[in-house]
């Protein structure tokens, strides 16, 4: 490749990496044509409301251990910021911490309906939330980093296992740059260096994918 065609290319890279930087989160419902699972210059949500849920209201939710066992730090940081969040749509909810306490006091076992509807009489709660980080990537490129986080979460009815709301995204955060020149290239190799060193990065990105996808669940307050 010349050196013209280079610096085109490399001009061209710079430019998508401005748009899916400047690019804003679109939401978008599971049957809406112009939805993809994996935009490339878009940060999408999509999700699906049962138009049950304004009728049933449920007042409370119990946020369920993950479907899949996910990295330890999902695990530790996932239920308890989607318990967060949850709290600006329903009035009690129920976290991972107060669920466990819950379980081990009363003997219940929520892997199954019928432990999930011991549950529900026990605490009066009408709704449990299920969650699993489906993707959880970690690149590194030398002169380029980026992580992505994709979590799915459905909100169920605890005494028939009816399905209320849905949603799925994916977070995406990057650092570094193609170096175009030899002078450039050390600070390429710091900045993705230091973004994946960055402990902050992974807890950040949970709660932005968190927050997003429970801004599309009706406010039950």
């Amino acid at each position: 490749m010349t050196r013209g065609r280079a610096s085109k290319a490399a001009a061209v890279l710079l430019a998508a990496a401005a748009l899916v930087a400047c690019s804003e989160t679109t939401y978008r419902t599971y049957n809406d044509p112009k939805r993809t699972e994996n935009p490339l210059l878009a940060r999408e949500v999509v999700y699906w409301i049962n138009p049950a849920i304004y009728s049933a209201r449920p007042r409370c939710a119990v946020v369920l251990a993950p479907k899949d066992e996910p990295s330890p730090v999902a695990a530790r940081l996932v239920g308890p910021a989607l318990a967060r969040y949850l709290g600006a749509r329903l009035p009690r909810v129920i976290g991972p911490l107060e669920r466990k306490r819950l379980e081990r006091g009363r003997g219940i076992d929520l892997d199954g309906k019928s432990g999930r509807q011991r549950f529900a009489k026990a605490t009066g709660c009408e709704a449990y939330l299920l969650w699993r980080v489906l993707i959880a990537e970690d690149s590194y490129f030398l002169v380029w980093s980026q992580r992505r986080l994709r979590i799915e979460a459905a909100l169920y009815r605890l005494g028939d296992d009816r399905l209320f709301w849905q949603a799925v995204h994916t977070g995406r955060r990057s650092d570094g740059t193609l170096p175009l020149s030899p002078l450039s290239l050390p600070f390429a190799v710091f900045e993705a260096t230091n973004f994946k060193a960055d402990d902050d990065v992974l807890p950040s990105m949970i709660d932005d994918v968190v927050r997003r996808l429970i801004v599309t669940l009706p406010d039950l307050r």
